[in-house]
């Protein structure tokens, strides 16, 4: 809410406001109608992120991100305790990659208590787990911001499993690019439907790549930045 009031206080000492999603252009205008607002997403270099092989076993899921920060570390404290036990019910040897840099006492002695979780602090590449896992979560119940790395993983063809809230803001559709849930059943359900089935799998990260391809490419993204600054010249050469 602060945010937003200070980002209102300033909009009319700028010619246009770029913001990184629909949704946040969408909550401006409900107080800034006459403002010139434009939507252009963070974008990722598509040409260096690509599709990772199949992974050689379907029981490995990751979890990345700093591990410091707060809505990162509820969502791994999440995943282990209520997700991760329901999914070993009907898939006993899953696995869990825990990937970030400095995480909390709690998540550390996940990975001491759990015998099934692995915390690796910081790493040198992310590449290597995102090859051996099928699925990540990103089960965020907190925080704000566009999760670049839920683009990240489409992008190198590792299907996602969110909340409502991890996946905010950005351009997916649940079921199609991205698998959507709230509750530790909903989540835990996805996850087996998507370890246990190779061609459901193999749709997902399709259809998340291609949604990676169409929206976030630095080229598109490029290309909407460059649109949204020659109209502003445009219309300031205009008004002289």
């Amino acid at each position: 809410l602060l945010q937003k009031r200070s980002t209102l206080k300033y909009l009319g000492c700028f010619d246009k406001t770029i913001v990184a999603s629909e949704l946040d252009r969408s909550i401006l205008l409900q107080d800034a109608a006459n403002a010139d607002i434009v939507s252009v997403p963070s974008g990722i270099d598509t040409e260096s992120l690509r599709p990772l092989h199949k992974p050689d076993t379907f029981r490995n899921l990751m979890l990345v991100g700093a591990m410091h920060y707060r809505p990162n570390a509820d969502a791994a404290l999440f995943s282990c305790r209520e997700i991760l036990p329901l999914i070993k019910w009907q898939i006993p040897d899953v696995r869990v990659s825990i990937v970030g840099s400095a995480p909390t006492s709690e998540i550390i002695q996940l990975g001491e208590e759990m015998e099934e979780v692995t915390v690796t602090g910081y790493v040198e590449s992310v590449l290597p787990y995102y090859q051996r896992c099928c699925v990540t979560l990103a089960p965020l119940r907190a925080g704000s911001g566009t999760r670049l790395k839920i683009v990240e993983s489409m992008a190198l063809g590792r299907p996602v499993i969110s909340t409502t809230l991890g996946c905010e803001g950005l351009e997916v559709t649940p079921n199609r690019d991205i698998m959507v849930g709230d509750t530790a059943r909903e989540l835990a359900a996805h996850t087996v439907r998507l370890m246990t089935s190779p061609e459901l799998w193999r749709q997902m990260a399709d259809n998340a790549r291609r949604q990676v391809e169409t929206v976030y490419d630095w080229k598109v993204a490029g290309s909407q930045l460059d649109r949204a600054l020659r109209e502003t010249c445009e219309v300031r050469h205009r008004d002289r």
